[in-house]
């Protein structure tokens, strides 16, 4: 493969936006599977508003904890690298656990833990992506 038709390595505001869809759409598909496949027993309300709270909550929760790497917008990552495949594949993975484990168990409240891990890791995704997007502006400011 030529160097013309190699993709261009990622950015960290791409990175994290991306990941923040592919979350973000993960969530959707196990609230809908909670919400219009089961009943109330099986799917309790709080949790259900719990898991939707997560990922606005931690990114406030994620912003006030020290961190030990910075977020850079001039770091970019090829499209083989291992960050790459873990920062968009765990997301993945998570959706695809939780509506494998919702469909065995049919019972939302069991395995609330797997679709609140799923939630922190997207609220950790927004978190970074919404500082990416913080110094974006303030470089174009500046």
């Amino acid at each position: 493969m030529s160097a013309e038709e190699r993709p261009h390595p990622v950015t960290n505001l791409r990175l994290y936006g991306l990941a923040c869809l592919i979350g973000g759409l993960g969530i959707l598909l196990v609230l809908l599977q909670a919400l219009w496949m089961m009943s109330r027993q099986q799917a309790s309300p709080t949790l259900v508003t719990i898991y939707i709270c997560i990922p606005l909550v931690a990114p406030v929760i994620f912003a006030l904890l020290p961190t030990r790497r910075s977020v850079d917008l001039s770091t970019r990552y090829e499209w083989h690298w291992p960050v790459v495949y873990l920062t968009l594949g765990l997301p993945a993975a998570l959706t695809l656990l939780c509506l494998f484990l919702v469909a065995v168990n049919h019972d939302f409240d069991h395995i609330a833990g797997v679709p609140f891990f799923l939630g922190l890791i997207v609220g950790g995704d927004l978190g970074r992506l919404l500082r990416c997007l913080l110094l974006r502006r303030a470089a174009k400011t500046a």
